[in-house]
């Protein structure tokens, strides 16, 4: 008779908790749901910066054409049209000694 008093508050508490436990979620269930389309933005169009130009006139540029042909003569560059210096240098090829 003991065990069976012990085990009827334990089997209540359970009993409670499990009934219980769809509204003692941490999560709060949305009420209504919102369209995507009402939370992004629209961002304008992004044009390229690119001048086929002011890249030419950088790459006959005396120090450039210096450093081209001290290495080799092979390289081109991408540069940076803020600066105007170079961005990236690649093309030619470090030689094996």
């Amino acid at each position: 008779m003991k065990r069976t008093t012990r085990r009827l508050p334990a089997a209540l508490l359970t009993l409670a908790l499990v009934s219980t436990a769809g509204t003692l979620s941490a999560f709060d269930a949305k009420q209504r749901q919102e369209a995507l389309a009402a939370k992004s933005i629209a961002l304008p169009a992004m044009a390229a910066n690119y001048d086929p130009a002011k890249v030419n006139l950088y790459l006959t540029q005396p120090a450039w054409k210096a450093w081209n042909q001290a290495h080799g003569g092979a390289w081109t560059a991408q540069f940076d049209t803020l600066t105007g210096r170079p961005r990236r240098v690649f093309g030619g090829a470090i030689p094996w000694i």
